[in-house]
């Protein structure tokens, strides 16, 4: 939601550890396998602490704001980031682009 602090706070990581852009693809799809399957379990009628639980959130209230942003996200949406995010991967695996910059589009991508 907030595009802006998203790539601020992605330079920062970068620029403290430039590693990160080509750990940053995996990490992202992480988070939107959880995401997607908080989704799921949501629509389930799963309370926040199940959900938590299920998923390995901690602290648990930590689940809440992770279920604001799927709900505003969508289902679509979040398969269309799973795509994009192997696209990303294909490339940066590809040499296609900077690593960094394709992270960051993605990032924009999603606000």
């Amino acid at each position: 939601g907030a595009p802006d602090e998203a790539v601020r706070r992605w330079r920062h990581l970068v620029a403290s550890d430039p590693s990160s852009e080509f750990r940053a693809v995996t990490w992202l799809a992480i988070w939107v396998e959880r995401a997607q399957k908080a989704l799921v379990m949501k629509h389930q009628r799963m309370n926040g602490f199940a959900i938590a639980k299920a998923l390995k959130i901690w602290p648990a209230n930590n689940v809440d704001r992770l279920l604001v942003t799927v709900e505003k996200l969508g289902s679509d949406r979040l398969n269309r980031a799973t795509d994009q995010l192997l696209e990303i991967d294909r490339k940066n695996k590809s040499g296609l682009g900077d690593p960094s910059s394709n992270v960051e589009q993605f990032l924009l991508s999603m606000a």
